[in-house]
């Protein structure tokens, strides 16, 4: 009977299941023995804020997150601001509540997860705090453009991952930024012969398919590159000219200039000359240029109108300025050179003399607290004297 079922294939089949089993609970043991401790602990690479959870425990959790961010939070050197034009708030970190129940609850393991931090549900903090930004001076002009409430959760997310540093550009949350654009300041040329005002206006169309000249945030603007495919030099150096005056409105810093030192007397007096202060050429043969940096976190243009009887308009648009920007052209920035008189026997080379001028562009800027924060000379240009040529007396 033993014999008989040892050689039969039920035999066989009962024989092999019993050691398939042994070998699957054998298998089962060892892995439970090797990684079983694993059980109720978090993934490798799991993260929640800035606190590293592989390999702790559930139980764990709340204990290591509320050190680390009573840690955060007490950290003096952690900074969250808001900044427009030079200017700053700071978030106060303290008023942000830390949800790590709810965080932990929805968390994704094997990657880095956002904190939960709100503001107190049942307190005014949140509130508070929008009040205070909008009713900061500097934000006046843009206070009610701007997206408050996207901007307070962006500084909560960066809370929830525990940075080191924040930093809000309320540039970035204006809801329409050209709401809040205004004419900076208004310059009209006359131009000269072989310069057609038409022309200029149509080749600025062709670039920037307006009339509108753009000055993007922190751009180093060249005239040459951006307009020099398609306006000649006596074109660039008329714009030039009103985008230099236009600058003095302004916190742009003047990067290249290349003034006319000589006046033409047969045109312009001392008196009627219109460029001091604002005189730039181009020439692209002695690689001269015009350029200057917009610092700003916005952008701004500049409109080119063709006004007509030979005049350009160029119109500057962008954010108003907080600060207090103010351009000495005076008197006082001006300093007369007389001319000398020479004698010569030869009466072909007799001349009448004239005045030179040295000219400074004195730049002031002052904060909302009538303090001077910037003051310096920012051009300078010099225009020598023409001596007078007289004849020799005879004798």
């Amino acid at each position: 009977m033993n014999s008989q079922f040892k050689n039969s294939n039920l035999g066989f089949y009962l024989y092999a299941l019993i050691i398939f089993a042994v070998a699957v609970v054998t298998i089962l043991i060892f892995w439970f023995m090797l990684s079983g401790y694993r059980i109720g602990t978090y993934d490798e690479d799991t993260i929640l804020g800035s606190v590293y959870l592989g390999g702790l425990h559930e139980e764990e959790v709340g204990a290591k997150v509320e050190q680390k961010y009573v840690e955060w939070l007490d950290d003096e050197t952690i900074v969250f601001e808001l900044t427009y034009q030079g200017y700053s708030y700071q978030f106060d970190r303290e008023l942000f509540s830390f949800n790590v129940a709810l965080s932990t609850y929805g968390m994704v393991e094997g990657q880095t997860n956002e904190l939960i931090v709100e503001y107190q549900a049942s307190g005014t903090d949140r509130q508070d705090t929008i009040d205070e930004i909008l009713a900061l001076p500097f934000l006046a002009n843009v206070s009610d453009n701007i997206d408050i409430e996207t901007l307070i959760n962006d500084v909560l997310n960066d809370a929830g991952l525990m940075k080191t540093y924040s930093l809000k550009k309320v540039e970035d949350y204006l809801v329409d930024e050209s709401a809040s654009t205004e004419i900076i300041s208004t310059v009209d040329i006359d131009l000269p012969d072989g310069v057609n005002a038409a022309d200029v206006v149509d080749s600025i169309v062709a670039i920037y398919g307006d009339e509108y000249i753009d000055l993007e945030s922190k751009m180093l603007f060249d005239i040459v590159d951006e307009l020099g495919s398609l306006l000649n030099d006596s074109e660039m150096t008329i714009l030039s000219t009103g985008m230099l005056k236009l600058s003095h409105d302004t916190n742009f810093s003047i990067h290249e200039v290349h003034p006319v030192t000589l006046i033409d007397f047969t045109v312009y007096t001392l008196d009627n000359y219109p460029n001091f202060g604002s005189n730039t050429k181009v020439n692209r043969i002695a690689d001269n240029s015009f350029s200057f940096f917009n610092p700003n976190n916005s952008d701004y243009q500049i409109k080119v109108e063709d006004l007509g009887s030979g005049n350009l308009r160029l119109t500057l648009y962008g954010l108003s300025f907080v600060n207090t920007i103010t351009t000495d052209l005076g008197p006082s920035s001006k300093q007369l050179i007389k001319y000398i008189t020479v004698e010569t026997p030869d009466d072909t080379k007799l001349q009448n003399g004239h005045d030179g001028m040295i000219v400074i562009v004195h730049k002031t800027i002052t904060n909302l607290d009538d303090e001077i924060v910037s003051e310096q000379d920012v051009l300078f240009e010099f225009y020598p004297p023409i001596k007078e040529i007289i004849l020799e007396p005879i004798g």
